[in-house]
């Protein structure tokens, strides 16, 4: 598996642990407070921060295991960088864009800024979620063509 793909994997895992931490600690203070009283802020930041460091150390990881497969890294560079050129980044805008629409929806509406604040969120982590799956089904189509 080349850098780029163990990468993708890793975007995936981050952010299914940091943002699902992240769901679970808002779903519970709704649970004890409702929509008005949760505070969701703090949690944001904390899976922010979790993902930050989550990523930063799977690469390490990966970084530090990869350096013994030199002859591995060598021929999948081309690979990983066509897969990278091919791919870019619109499944990631595409998400994105379809939940700014909703949040400005929600504004228009006058739902609350909970809900706003949450849909752009979730539109955010699903996109980039996407992308790297994008990533890795470029990076396996581009190993086989070579």
């Amino acid at each position: 598996m080349s850098f780029s793909e163990k990468s993708a994997w890793a975007v995936i895992g981050a952010l299914a642990l940091a943002y699902g931490g992240y769901l679970v600690a808002v779903a519970g203070r709704i649970r004890d407070s409702g929509v008005d009283g949760a505070a969701y802020a703090d949690a944001a930041v904390g899976a922010a921060v979790a993902t930050v460091a989550l990523l930063a150390a799977a690469h390490a990881v990966i970084a530090a295991t990869g350096r013994a497969a030199t002859a591995c890294r060598a021929t999948g560079a081309p690979v990983a960088a066509a897969a990278t050129a091919s791919v870019g980044r619109s499944p990631s805008m595409t998400i994105l864009a379809a939940g700014a629409v909703v949040a400005i929806a929600l504004i228009v509406t006058g739902a609350q800024t909970f809900w706003t604040a949450n849909v752009l969120i979730a539109a955010l982590v699903a996109g980039e979620i996407a992308a790297a799956a994008a990533r890795i089904t470029q990076t396996r189509a581009a190993a086989r063509r070579a």
